[in-house]
């Protein structure tokens, strides 16, 4: 039982001592050696149907906007990747006023994540 501990106490620590450099790379704008970067757009429309609520329908947006991207490494885990993580992300909401449709809230954005694809998929090809 000790020596599981100790076992998986090592394995801990080495993948923590790996991840600085790992995410070295993402903020640097590179993708490490066998990964590519994925970006995924989104864009959310909501009429805005209370006036007296437009911050909490606003939040409820945006919250729909974040689950969208928290959504897109599990589905690529499930279809194509071994690994994939968040690098970067930006989002944006506006409120349009359109003649008797009302008022509508537009949420956007783009998430990009380093992802290591399956080897059934095949690897990148390294730079020549």
């Amino acid at each position: 039982m000790i020596k599981q501990i100790k076992v998986a106490v090592i394995s801990v620590l080495s993948i923590g001592m790996a991840l600085p450099a790992f995410s070295q790379n993402f903020r640097n704008g590179q993708v490490p050696e066998g990964y590519v970067s994925v970006q995924s757009s989104f864009s959310i429309v909501v009429p805005l149907d209370d006036p007296a609520n437009y911050e909490k329908q606003q939040a409820m947006a945006v919250k729909s906007f974040y689950q969208l991207v928290a959504s897109n490494c599990p589905m690529l885990l499930e279809t194509i990747a071994d690994a994939c993580q968040i690098t970067g992300m930006n989002s944006n909401s506006n409120m349009n006023t359109r003649d008797q449709r009302g008022t509508q809230l537009m949420v956007q954005g783009q998430v990009t994540m380093a992802v290591k694809l399956k080897s059934s998929i095949g690897s990148p090809k390294s730079p020549q």
